[in-house]
């Protein structure tokens, strides 16, 4: 095979993987952990890590497809260098370079994008090679959609929510970013086919009118998902695309004097729509309808700005510079912990903001290098011979998908879509610029043949033991120790230690909570042989110490093996690591309600009940804080002091019987038979299948008997 035929082929196979990665979007992997995050992931790396690898080999043979010299060739290799840099110097490296089963992010991500930027800014050499990639990828999008219409109409099952489409991404809001890039891509591509036809006098212009269809699909689809900040998103860059070209189009030519008119046009209508969606937003046809009833409350009083943000800006502040490393939010999280949060998720690891994500990340640096990426994507996109419209449209699409980012975090689908965009926008300021990267000639076909291409080998084969086999294979394992753990399964310690022995980093976290979570329901039953408890429990203990060796300033490695040993009564194994997680994170109510579980069961009682109040205090609107402390002043016979709190939550939950016993309780610990008797009463009326026993426990009040010496608070 001579040298021409040769680089063809590796051109193509390049193309062939180039295009596997379009796919991923749509890979549901229901054998494994996480089936929407991983398998995605697992094909996209593997895709990518083929195409690098041939790319090398074919540089080294064929000087044309070097990377040019561009600003966004700087900008994405300067983000991946500092996105490193801040991972190593971070507060745990290892997590942020791989990451876990959840996200499938960390710096293996990230590098993996700039391998994917590379290849394609410097394969896809031509517009029809462009145009080709984006129709696989709106084939994809419409297939991505065709199942959310499903959903839509009850035909398939909606996986995050009720009515909310997520189609095969599994969560509405990746789908909505998703789709939002489709839109402009598709009208990208609309708007250049119909406009190129009609200059060139094809009669096939009006095939362009297709892209246009799909632009509308997609956005449908986008609103389907009931994502707020997406919709809004999707608004305000149409607007801006039709602002921009308004002012930016050639009044001499024809074409653009239409094109102004219909960009004037749908000014005038999003402007139209605003305002009058703004006027009707509080009546009963926009508020009986679940989308329109989510994009009418839009408010910026939501946890995310309350409490997550100023969360994120203390941990800004105490590490400025580089930040924590990627994957550790989680710290700063527990750190600057608010107890008005206990309302939310207790295990954010995200600041549901990209923008300040990466400024937990990667400090002020990190911050400025992603934010670069969007603003060098904007230079470029004007630095280019491209038209007017084709400017406006790309502007609006990065603004548009920088807009989304202020709400939510990222994900591979929008991951991977950006980088497709910034690929292309290389191609389009490289086509008039012919300087490559590591000069015009070829190297030794010798040298490429039996050095590159071996070492080249070595190393893609390598990094696929350790990159995508090992955690695959951890992740299998771990599916097969879950079924065991599920109903009529046969548990065994050995499946999650077999899981464990492969020694996937971005595994072992997750196996070991897992298995804390099936040893919790396997020890205390009584039909499991004494002999499995003890090897669950040894599993446990070995893989608790093994977590916090590798995370010893994580809260939740300690929490959940405390939590563990709290619920099968090992109360001595459990306050070590309670102990622990109570320093790591001291206003964290879950954190508290353990400990203090912990030191009533231990003998330290007052400790116990002052942590109590503690947690209640923290957040006294907090009902689960105000309860426990009810039951332990209860518990201790502090009658006086549970009254206040009791009467209070009787008014509160006038008809919860728990509560109206406890208060009855506390009223015959200080003599008041009188408010104790009433309040028996009151159990009776809302609860008339206790009647007789209610009935049968104030006759013995009233014949100066306590029905209730032996009770204790439950």
């Amino acid at each position: 095979m001579n040298t021409n035929t040769t680089n063809t082929v590796l051109r193509y196979t390049i193309y062939v993987f180039a295009a596997v990665t379009l796919f991923a979007p749509l890979i549901v992997s229901n054998g494994l952990f996480f089936p929407f995050i991983t398998g995605k992931a697992f094909i996209f790396r593997i895709a990518v890590e083929l195409a690098f690898a041939v790319w090398v080999i074919l540089a080294c043979r064929d000087a044309s497809v070097r990377p040019k010299k561009s600003i966004l060739l700087y900008t994405v290799t300067a983000f991946t260098v500092i996105a490193l840099v801040a991972d190593l110097a971070g507060v745990n490296p290892i997590r942020s370079l791989w990451s876990n089963f959840e996200r499938m992010e960390g710096w293996i991500t990230i590098v993996h994008l700039w391998a994917y930027f590379i290849v394609l800014s410097s394969v896809f050499k031509k517009r029809e090679h462009w145009n080709q990639f984006f129709n696989v990828s709106f084939f994809i999008a419409t297939i991505v959609s065709i199942w959310g219409i499903l959903q839509f109409f009850g035909a398939t099952e909606i996986h995050q929510s009720a009515d909310r489409l997520d189609a095969t991404l599994g969560n509405s809001e990746y789908l909505a970013v998703y789709m939002l890039i489709h839109v402009f891509l598709a009208l990208y591509r609309g708007v250049s086919s119909i406009v190129t036809g009609i200059k060139n006098s094809s009669v096939l212009w009006p095939f362009g009118l297709i892209y246009i269809g799909l632009s509308l699909l997609y956005s449908l689809i986008l609103v389907g998902t009931q994502t707020r900040g997406t919709t809004l998103a999707l608004g305000a860059s149409l607007f801006l695309t039709a602002l921009l070209y308004t002012i930016f189009a050639k009044s001499e030519d024809p074409i653009d004097r239409v094109g102004r008119v219909i960009s004037i046009c749908v000014l005038s209508l999003i402007v139209i729509v605003s305002v009058g969606f703004y006027s009707v937003r509080n009546t009963h046809f926009v508020q009986s309808h679940n989308t329109l009833q989510r994009l009418a409350n839009i408010s910026f009083n939501n946890a995310r700005i309350q409490f997550i943000w100023p969360i994120a800006l203390k941990g800004f502040e105490q590490k400025p510079l580089l930040g924590w490393g990627q994957e550790n939010f989680n710290y700063v999280f527990n750190d600057y912990y608010n107890p008005a949060a206990w309302g939310q998720e207790q295990w954010f690891d995200r600041a549901h903001n990209v923008f300040i994500d990466w400024a937990i990340a990667g400090g002020i640096v990190g911050f400025l290098g992603y934010l670069a990426l969007f603003l060098s994507g904007i230079l470029v996109v004007w630095k280019t011979s491209m038209s007017a419209r084709d400017k406006s449209i790309l502007t609006g699409l990065l603004v548009g998908y920088g807009i989304h980012n202020i709400f939510v975090f990222d994900n591979l689908a929008s991951y991977m879509m950006f980088f497709i965009v910034l690929s292309y926008l290389a191609y389009e300021y490289g086509s008039s610029n012919d300087v490559h990267i590591g000069g015009e000639h070829p190297i030794d076909l010798e040298i490429a043949n039996w050095v590159v291409a071996p070492i080249v080998l070595i190393v893609l084969a390598s990094g696929f033991y350790f990159i995508d086999y090992r955690p695959y294979k951890a992740n299998q394992k771990l599916i097969v120790a879950l079924s065991e753990c599920q109903q009529g399964g046969q548990p065994q310690a050995s499946f999650y230690l077999d899981a464990l022995a492969v020694n996937s980093y971005i595994a072992n976290q997750e196996i070991r909570e897992q298995l804390y979570s099936c040893a919790g329901a396997i020890v205390p039953s009584s039909a499991v042989p004494d002999a499995d408890k003890l090897l669950f429990i040894q599993a446990v203990t070995k893989a608790a110490d093994d977590q916090i060796k590798a995370t010893p300033a994580d809260v939740r490695g300690y929490l959940f093996v405390g939590t563990f040993f709290n619920n099968i009564g090992q109360w001595d194994l459990s306050k070590k690591y309670l102990d622990t997680a109570y320093k790591l994170s001291p206003n964290k109510q879950s954190v508290l309600f353990q400990v203090a579980l912990d030191d009533m069961n231990t003998g330290k009682v007052d400790e116990g009940l002052a942590v109590f109040k503690k947690a209640y205090e923290l957040a006294t609107d907090y009902p689960a804080a105000k309860s426990t402390y009810e039951h332990a002043l209860i518990f201790q016979k502090k009658f006086a002091e549970a009254i206040p709190l009791l009467e209070s939550s009787a008014i509160d939950n006038p008809s919860d019987v728990q509560t109206l016993v406890n208060l009855t309780i506390a009223y015959l610990g200080v003599k008041d038979t009188d408010k104790a008797i009433a309040e028996l009463q009151k159990v009776g009326v809302a609860n008339p299948q206790y009647k007789s026993q209610v009935d049968s426990y104030i006759a013995q009040i009233k014949a100066g008997k306590n029905p209730f010496d032996q009770a204790k608070a439950k």
